[in-house]
């Protein structure tokens, strides 16, 4: 039996990576068909395989948004920032944090990704309602998890309000992005 916890992740058996839920839904978002294979070939790789982790992609932040509003168990956003056409990826990650308070949808995590990894870029990202902002190219499945594990973490031990991002524990994942990279 699995509970739903505010954050749209679903907790109950025991994960075989600690910090990490086992049966969400995970949506990636990317103008760039490459972009989404890569990333979804990380997340269907161990440690990811064994969580049951069920990965979905569009292309668009329209897209994404209807997604969303019509698949339930969605838990985890990988969101391309810089998206040509339509909305771009802080447009679309604002918007869907409005759907989650009008339409009382699970809170989301959302990772925003990007090729510009400036602190400007990470501002905007997490001003628009990101957990988090990932450079790419993606790190690896493993570098990944621990990332990730991180950000759930955080989140899971403070939840951040309507108003206010989740900037505190900023230096705590950069730190932990920091050491993952030199791996």
């Amino acid at each position: 039996v699995s509970t739903q916890s505010t954050w749209g992740l679903r907790l109950g058996m025991r994960s075989t990576v600690p910090g990490l839920p086992l049966g969400i839904g995970v949506l990636v978002v990317d103008d760039e068909y490459i972009n989404r294979v890569v990333v979804k070939k990380v997340l269907t790789s161990e440690p990811f395989l064994s969580l049951g982790w069920s990965v979905h992609e569009v292309s668009s932040g329209e897209e994404a948004i209807s997604f969303v509003k019509s698949t339930s168990g969605i838990g985890i956003v990988f969101m391309d920032q810089n998206m040509g056409e339509g909305m771009s990826g802080t447009q679309t990650i604002t918007l869907m944090r409005q759907l989650e308070r009008d339409c009382k949808i699970p809170r989301l995590t959302i990772i925003s990704l990007t090729a510009n990894c400036s602190p400007e870029d990470r501002q905007n990202a997490l001003h628009s309602g990101a957990n988090e902002l990932i450079g790419k190219p993606i790190p690896s499945s493993q570098k990944l998890a621990k990332i990730l594990c991180s950000i759930l973490n955080c989140i899971q031990s403070d939840p951040p309000s309507e108003s206010q991002p989740h900037q505190d524990t900023l230096p705590q994942l950069l730190s932990v992005i920091s050491a993952t990279s030199s791996e």
